[in-house]
């Protein structure tokens, strides 16, 4: 799988006068042609992950139905039972991603309406398209320790995220996005499933860890809720502490605190808006004890680790 750049923009050769302009004139062409260069370097900076241009026989796109059997192996095969990925291996033999990856340029719940006709199969495509679309990515970065570390040189001023979820772009179904348009405008501003952030993993130790099978239609809303139940158990997000009187939260809670806190006012409006109250019915029962004796404690929510979610070398082979 290749990386490619993004088509530059040709710019307007037209000659600048710069003596004899009045001064307002001047600021205006001046802040123009600054905004134009901006654009010029940010268009020449994106990069689009390239579906192969032939994958074996078999493993190109159905025609009815589209089954996640084929993401579901690479999973088993290449995540272990903390999460982490074998992205080493990966690299090595990019088949399994590579045909996978083809078939989601190719089709989608947009273009293809009819292959998806139910909301649980559109929602379960884009989780998985999210998903594999990290694991493409960072195999065609690898080696890296963060997805921080893709990023270009030309435009050192923006943060170091936007390398990875704003200027790389993939193709789902014909259409090129990047990771922050597929997660906020598709994925959460469609479904306003705040379970999902349970489910999503962009390659970081601070998320979901990465399940071993991929989220199908059919059992979609009991693959959430497990993701849920098993996300908020770990201690590592959700630390009630009533002895130091304090709650340490995952930043994914503060990140996404609006989806959680709508959430309950659209669906659950007898209970309070508040993240504990979201979080309380998935509490395992000693959180649960915990939580009653921790009434006046402060939530501190935790810094996110970027580091990546990779297996340690000596695990490289599948």
């Amino acid at each position: 799988m290749r990386v490619s750049k993004q088509p530059s923009i040709a710019p307007d050769r037209t000659p600048f006068p710069l003596l004899g302009t009045p001064l307002s004139d001047f600021l205006f062409r001046s802040t123009s042609l600054v905004a134009l260069a901006a654009s010029l370097t940010l268009s020449s900076a994106c990069s689009t992950l390239a579906p192969p241009d032939s994958i074996a026989p078999g493993l190109a796109v159905q025609t009815s139905g589209f089954s996640q059997a084929q993401f579901s192996e690479i999973l088993s095969r290449h995540v272990d039972g903390q999460g982490k990925v074998n992205y080493e291996a990966l690299r090595i033999d990019p088949l399994p991603i590579d045909a996978y990856y083809a078939r989601l340029a190719e089709v989608s719940p947009d273009r293809n309406p009819e292959i998806f006709p139910t909301r649980d199969e559109a929602l379960a495509y884009w989780i998985n398209a999210y998903n594999a679309s990290v694991i493409a990515l960072v195999v065609a970065h690898y080696p890296i320790t963060s997805v921080k570390e893709v990023r270009s040189s030309a435009l050192f001023f923006l943060p170091k995220l936007a390398g990875f979820f704003v200027l790389e772009h993939v193709v789902l179904g014909g259409s090129t996005m990047n990771l922050k348009t597929l997660e906020d405008r598709i994925i959460r501003d469609r479904f306003k499933e705040p379970r999902i952030h349970f489910a999503l993993n962009c390659a970081s130790l601070s998320d979901p860890r990465l399940r071993r099978r991929a989220f199908e239609a059919p059992s979609l809303s009991l693959q959430l809720e497990a993701a849920t139940f098993f996300f908020i158990r770990e201690r590592r997000n959700v630390s009630i502490e009533p002895v130091y009187g304090k709650i340490s939260l995952s930043p994914i809670f503060k990140l996404y605190r609006d989806d959680f806190i709508q959430w309950l006012k659209d669906n659950r409006p007898d209970r309070p808006a508040t993240l504990l109250s979201y979080i309380a019915p998935y509490l395992s029962e000693q959180q649960t004890r915990a939580l009653a004796e921790c009434r006046d404690c402060r939530i501190e929510f935790r810094e996110f680790d970027w580091g990546l979610n990779s297996q340690p070398a000596s695990g490289n082979q599948p």
